[in-house]
């Protein structure tokens, strides 16, 4: 059963790349077999910066 779990991430996950463009907006691009391409734009995003 793990190496169907890590097979799976694997699939997922292969390739995983995170650009930015110069308005903000976040691109991530993931997958092995299929390539998904999301946008996430600078309004969705939170987060918490510790310094």
């Amino acid at each position: 059963m793990p190496l169907l779990a890590v097979g799976a991430y694997v699939v997922t996950f292969w390739r995983f790349h995170l650009t930015r463009n110069p308005q903000g907006s976040l691109y991530p691009r993931r997958g092995l077999l299929t390539q998904r391409e999301t946008s996430i734009s600078r309004k969705r995003m939170r987060g918490l910066l510790i310094g």
